[in-house]
C-alpha cells in the first residue's frame, strides 16, 4: 500500500535484475522495555542525534549500488542500553530503488546469504 509517492518496477542496467524504484528509511522496532523505537537514517545530516525515543544516523552514499547493513540489536544496545525485541515497521522514503529488503534475526556472512538477495553475485 503506497500513502505517499510512487512505487514501481524497472529494469536496472547493472544488476541486469528487476529493482524495485520507491520514494531514506525509517525503521521502527521495539525494545526490551516495550518502548517504540525509531532509527532513521538520512544522507542529508553529518552526525549522529539520540533522543529518548528516536536515533538520527549519517548515511553516506555513493552513486553505485550501495549496501545498507545495521545490526539493531547493537545499535539498540548502545544508544538505549535495551534489548532488541522485534521490527515493527520499516518505511522506505526519498529517491532510491531498492533491490531488496533483507531481514534476519543474526548477521550473516556472505555464504550464508541466499544468492538472490546478494549484491554482487
Amino acid at each position: 500500500m503506497v500513502r505517499e509517492g510512487f512505487v514501481k518496477r524497472e529494469n536496472d542496467e547493472i544488476l541486469k535484475n528487476k529493482v524495485i524504484d520507491i520514494m531514506g528509511d525509517i525503521k521502527n522496532v521495539l525494545d526490551s522495555t516495550l518502548m517504540k523505537r525509531l532509527f532513521r537514517f538520512d544522507s542529508g545530516c553529518l552526525k549522529c542525534k539520540v533522543t529518548s525515543i528516536f536515533t538520527i544516523l549519517p548515511l553516506a552514499i555513493t552513486d553505485d549500488w550501495n549496501c545498507l547493513e545495521v545490526d539493531l540489536k547493537k545499535q539498540l544496545r548502545r544508544f538505549y542500553g535495551t534489548d532488541f525485541v522485534e521490527i515493527i515497521r520499516v518505511e522506505v522514503h526519498g529517491s532510491c530503488r531498492l533491490r531488496r529488503i533483507y531481514a534476519s534475526y543474526d548477521s550473516l556472512a556472505d555464504l550464508q546469504i541466499p544468492i538472490d538477495s546478494r549484491i554482487l553475485q
